[in-house]
């Protein structure tokens, strides 16, 4: 005879040995073994057609005043599906089991209390899952229940309806309620359709000229927030939604959003589908301050043409609405079915950066060159929703590229600024990139869009790995924008960082020379820019010729990139990183220091900071002789700049005495070639420096004025000048270019 308190359990009673699922047949068994479990009891064995049922008495820990009706004994039934698949669900049978507790799964309305033990999927929990294990959790939530503690303080809240597999991506307006009152078009751009589950993409508006398969029309409701507690059942029409919003006017708002509709048929065809999405802020406790918010979409079967017949403002006649001259409140949706719909916002910049973990940055950008570090640094600032990007780069995706670049083979052929902006552009509900498919240097000194990208930007970004496209930035772009250069060298070993200060009073063109400073003084460095590995023919061209480098060398560079370049502070920075064949990667920092600038005789001299400090040093280290020795650097032509970053010191077979000076050879010319195969053949010999002792002046002597005529004579060999400094008393040093009389002196202090 059935106990009348009690639900039947499901399925018909079997023997054990009947059971299919093994996990249904373990809890019998050590249920069956008292001293193995001995709060809970077994009952029966049952079985039904596709699930294996055990029955049990479980005896929790219940305080003496509970504040939720959990009984000290409490018959469960908990089913296994026979495949399982499903995670096993404990049944309450008591009637009255309480159903305000939270973590119960809804139900049909007269069927038993379903208990959610676990938050964790099953398909992860089920590698962990032992009867022992499940039994103790079953026993520990009705404990929990019955004190109203299952909910932990620092838990996310309880959503309101149990979920849907369906999905829908919505316009962050009507997602987030920043919707206007008229209703919104949306048109489905993409529905598929995986596992049962249909995932619906919608863009707002119409789609200019294409043929649209699908519409809707949405509309937003921001209800009144409400405290989190037990699952509900899902609103399956337009009159329980109304009823499930008790209190709300929910009813009375759609009926004044779709009456705007009259007479705008063609923007809002009322043969669409209807949108509902309902935004309900969500409380811990009554009189605390919302502290998330459900968001759920219910689509209507029907049109909307029907819809507004159902909810009594209109009738149709003819296929045109004609308005009720009073709303008919007879009728409220109870015919307008509901399909519950689990909404996405469709990605923006904001969301980017907050799924990332990062700052949103409004900042326009400029990325120079996406080659095979440029196009994953950029589309890796672009996915975290980092800043407004102008895309410049001249070349289009080749089939050699595709091994170690963002785009793939369907993209040969394309050009590569265009398809990236493409791709990113279509990521997000606006657009965030704008190609400029060009050559920075060709530009030069015109008025295309190119110069006006640049010249607009707040920070260029130079990926090029082109020291042509990295001094042209730096040098013949008028703007205020920040520059900062990143390249892998050619193995891919290595990738550096020259960031200009944010008040640029270093140059990207003087960052690229601390950077050779560095090579040059830093052992740690000393086989850094010599080539490793095979280069790779891709065609007949003499340039066409490409390096071994493997992806996922080329990736782990361009997330350093990437995090480098938006972690950027307002100094300037000179930085490596380096990685090793055990995989490890380690940070080389290259301190950058000022330089100073002058003209002299037509060419602009840019001398780092350290050269001065060390002519001064060495001329008080050999006072009172005088002493001497080479400067090496990097001549520009093209823009007739001289950059002098180092000196060697006078070498062993120099003379040195109080009124002269003869630089010596020995072992000069060894150490200006390896200066030179350290920093990629870019720094050389550029000319001489000596002092002069105390009490004399910077002038030039008649001993000065014969090296002078040898080393222009020696230069001009090479057509470039010939540069001497003398450095002298009061720490002034005074620079020669191509004559005597072409000379600036400077003071230490200028430094």
């Amino acid at each position: 005879m059935s106990d009348p308190d009690r639900y039947d359990a499901p399925g018909i009673p079997v023997e054990v040995d009947d059971f299919q699922n093994r996990k249904a047949k373990e809890l019998t068994v050590l249920l069956q073994a008292d001293e193995a479990s001995p709060h809970s009891h077994f009952v029966e064995a049952r079985r039904s057609d596709s699930n294996d049922i055990v029955v049990l008495d479980v005896e929790p820990e219940v305080p003496q005043n509970p504040v939720h009706d959990i009984r000290l004994v409490e018959r469960i039934a908990v089913v296994f599906d026979h495949e399982d698949r499903n995670t096993p669900e404990p049944l309450a049978l008591r009637r009255g089991f309480p159903k305000e507790t939270l973590h119960q799964n809804i139900i049909v309305e007269g069927t038993p209390r379903s208990l959610c033990l676990h938050e964790e999927p099953y398909q992860e929990r089920r590698l962990r899952w032992t009867a022992g294990r499940f039994v103790r959790r079953l026993r520990e939530w009705l404990s929990q229940a019955a004190r109203d503690e299952l909910h932990d303080e620092d838990q996310s809240l309880e959503r309101l309806f149990l979920g849907t597999p369906h999905r829908i991506v919505l316009p962050p307006t009507l997602y987030s309620g920043d919707s206007s009152e008229v209703p919104n078009l949306l048109t489905v751009v993409r529905l598929e359709e995986i596992d049962d589950g249909l995932t619906i993409v919608t863009q707002e508006g119409a789609p200019g000229g294409e043929e649209v398969d699908q519409q809707f029309v949405g509309v937003t409701y921001n209800a009144s927030p409400q405290t989190h507690g037990i699952i509900q059942a899902q609103p399956t029409s337009v009159a329980k939604l109304d009823q499930f919003l008790e209190g709300e006017d929910f009813l009375g708002v759609l009926r004044e959003r779709l009456k705007d509709l009259e007479g705008k048929e063609e923007d809002r065809p009322l043969d669409s589908q209807l949108i509902i999405t309902v935004r309900i802020p969500k409380l811990r406790e009554e009189s605390t301050s919302p502290e998330s918010t459900d968001v759920w979409a219910f689509a209507t079967k029907k049109e909307i043409s029907a819809v507004g017949e159902d909810i009594g403002i209109w009738e149709m006649k003819d296929g045109e609405p004609g308005g009720l001259i009073t709303t008919d409140d007879s009728v409220r949706g109870e015919d307008t079915k509901l399909f519950l719909l689990n909404p996405t916002q469709s990605l923006t910049k904001g969301r980017a950066a907050e799924l990332s973990g990062a700052k949103v940055s409004r900042s326009h950008h400029v990325a120079v060159g996406l080659g095979t570090l440029g196009s994953q640094v950029q589309t890796n600032l672009a996915k975290m929703g980092y800043g407004r990007w102008a895309l410049i780069d001249k070349d289009v995706l080749l089939p050699h590229n595709v091994p170690r670049h963002h785009l793939g083979g369907t993209f040969v052929g394309t050009a590569k600024s265009a398809s990236i902006a493409g791709l990113e552009n279509l990521s997000f509900e606006s657009p965030i990139a704008e190609p400029f498919v060009g050559d920075v240097l060709s530009a030069r000194g015109g008025e295309t869009d190119i110069d006006e990208a640049l010249r607009s930007a707040d920070h260029i970004l130079d990926m090029s790995a082109s020291v042509a496209v990295s001094r042209h930035l730096a040098l013949d772009i008028d703007s205020d924008a920040r520059r900062t250069s990143l390249f892998m060298i050619p193995d891919g070993r290595d990738l550096v960082l020259l960031a200009e200060p944010s008040d640029r009073s270093l140059r990207l063109d003087q960052l690229e020379m601390e950077y050779y400073r560095g090579l040059v003084e830093n052992e740690e460095l000393s086989e850094h820019l010599r080539m490793n590995g095979e280069r790779l023919r891709y065609g007949q061209s003499c340039r066409d010729v490409s390096s071994e480098l493997p992806q996922d060398l080329a990736a782990l560079h361009s997330g350093i990139g990437a995090r480098a370049y938006r972690s950027l502070e307002s100094d300037s920075s000179v930085r490596l990183w380096r990685t090793h064949q055990d995989m490890s990667v380690n940070s080389i920092s290259i301190s950058a220091r000022d330089h100073l600038e002058f003209d002299v005789g037509g060419w602009t001299i840019s001398v780092s900071a350290p050269v001065i400090e060390e002519m001064k040093t060495q001329r008080q280290e050999r006072l009172p002789n005088e002493t001497g020795g080479v400067l090496f650097g990097v001549f520009d032509t093209e823009r007739s700049r001289i950059y002098v970053i180092g000196t060697i010191p006078a070498p062993p077979d120099s003379e040195e005495w109080p009124d002269a000076y003869i630089r010596g050879a020995e072992g000069l010319q060894n150490r200006l070639e390896e200066i030179s195969g350290r920093t990629g053949g870019q720094v050389e010999y550029v000319g001489e420096w000596h002092s002069h002792p105390p009490g004399t002046d910077t002038g030039a002597s008649d001993d000065d004025e014969s090296l002078f005529d040898w080393l222009t004579r020696h230069r001009q060999k090479d057509g470039l000048p010939a540069v001497m400094a003398i450095q002298g008393t009061g720490d002034k040093t005074r620079w020669f270019v191509e004559s005597l009389s072409k000379n600036h002196e400077i003071s230490t202090s200028e430094i």
